[in-house]
């Protein structure tokens, strides 16, 4: 899985603060040990807990909420608290720019089988990237798993239709269902069955 992302600071009110949450952001996309992502997160919650800088206002900063959000869910994520973190992660995504942070968000909520958030989180990245066709290999997923099989068939039958082999495609998805845990054995049938059915030059 790929946790490489660029976010870049717009700015912050309070330079001190800015640069740690710079550093601490570097850390966690660079994948630096545990310990180095510890030390930017504590030097951050110590720059606000001993009164570096003070609130000035109370608008509503989205860089500020971004970066909140990142520097809640990789606390989570030390705490192994992962549905929280997937959380955060879902709302950092739906403040930013950027595709690849809910491209992450829709990884981990897989992993974690938090299909509702990895839902949303699907189609932002959808929303960010409309060319990304295996978005909808995940929103086909996460539909699945929340019951929704017709919606579910739909979003495979896009995937299989934007990738550039349709035999390749259905193969994948096959695949990817015979390795769901606790998968709705019937709904899966049904899924393989209408996209055999729909793409019978596969078969």
């Amino acid at each position: 899985m790929q946790n490489s992302m660029s976010i870049e600071s717009e700015g912050s009110r309070c330079p001190l603060a800015a640069r740690i949450c710079a550093a601490h952001r570097r850390a966690a996309i660079a994948g630096l040990p545990a310990a180095h992502r510890r030390a930017a997160i504590v030097g951050l919650l110590a720059a606000f807990l001993l009164g570096g800088c003070a609130v000035t206002s109370p608008v509503s900063n989205p860089q500020a909420d971004l970066d909140s959000h990142l520097l809640l869910a990789e606390l989570s994520r030390e705490r192994e608290q992962f549905a929280a973190a997937v959380e955060h992660y879902l709302e950092a995504a739906l403040i930013s720019e950027n595709p690849q942070l809910a491209e992450l968000t829709a990884d981990l909520a897989l992993q974690a089988n938090l299909p509702g958030i990895g839902l949303r989180a699907a189609q932002r990245w959808l929303e960010l990237s409309g060319e990304t066709n295996r978005a909808h290999l995940y929103t086909g997923i996460f539909r699945l798993r929340l019951g929704e099989t017709e919606p579910a068939l739909a979003d495979f039958g896009t995937f299989v239709e934007g990738a550039e082999n349709d035999a390749a495609a259905v193969a994948r998805i096959i695949e990817t269902l015979a390795e769901e845990p606790d998968a709705d054995v019937d709904a899966a049938i049904v899924v393989v069955q209408r996209l055999v059915e729909a793409n019978p030059d596969v078969a």
